[in-house]
């Protein structure tokens, strides 16, 4: 079985970094927590022969920092994610491509068509655009997943705030989805524009909105009374992108 530090590492390396841990743990606990108390967690203390804790009280929030099971964190038990967090067709069914691939594109591969956005009223929605495909993805990763793919869309980010996880230029594969997944990146609608953000529920009920670049890109926190101010259209599956 893992250890504590080992788990708590597992959080940064989803995170990306020691001091990117430190600050979502500060947002969601309301207290300053440094890169160095995440480091302590992971690397111990050198004056203590580097033995490191076997808990810690900010044990919830790197689990919600980091979409992972609080159980699992603390015990090593059980499954390592939140269930919230993972997608899945609400009935998994038979798999049935979106559309099949033509000749010169490998065998057991799906469709996934572009996305556009389309207001119904006050409620914008994420549609395929008629007779297009962006992306093929395999058939065998859909059915894993547990997806729909009629609910798959793609889309091309314009812009670097979820740089270097998802860079200016990268195709996003999206599922469309209402519901927040925490810890997760999201497609957001907001005052006329598409954004991708990573996406926390906080314990008082409000949402953190959070961008992997900070230049010139801050977090914000919306409370209960803020929420309407936020469309959700869907969450980020998968990501490509030349290197």
């Amino acid at each position: 079985m893992s250890t504590f530090s080992e788990r708590v590492a597992r959080a940064v390396s989803i995170v990306g970094n020691m001091s990117r841990l430190a600050e979502r743990v500060s947002v969601l606990s309301g207290r300053k927590v440094s890169p160095q108390t995440i480091r302590y967690l992971v690397k111990g203390d050198s004056r203590q022969g580097n033995k490191s804790p076997s808990s810690s009280e900010l044990s919830p929030w790197i689990a919600q920092a980091a979409g992972l099971s609080l159980d699992w964190l603390v015990t090593g038990r059980g499954e390592v994610f939140d269930a919230s967090t993972t997608p899945r067709a609400e009935g998994k069914g038979e798999f049935t491509p979106s559309v099949s691939a033509p000749s010169g594109v490998a065998a057991g591969a799906t469709g996934i068509p572009w996305a556009v956005v389309r207001s119904t009223g006050d409620h914008p929605v994420l549609e395929s655009e008629p007779g297009t495909v962006a992306v093929y993805s395999m058939d065998n990763w859909i059915a894993e997943k547990g997806l729909n793919p009629s609910d798959l869309l793609a889309m091309d980010v314009q812009d670097d705030s979820m740089a270097p996880v998802i860079p200016a230029g990268a195709r996003v594969v999206i599922l469309r989805m209402r519901v927040v997944q925490s810890g997760r990146v999201h497609v957001l609608w907001r005052d006329g524009e598409c954004y991708l953000r990573r996406v926390f529920k906080q314990f008082d009920g409000s949402l953190l909105i959070a961008s992997e670049n900070k230049t010139n890109n801050r977090d914000v926190v919306l409370r209960n009374d803020e929420l309407a101010q936020v469309h959700l259209l869907g969450l980020v599956v998968s990501v490509a992108f030349d290197i």
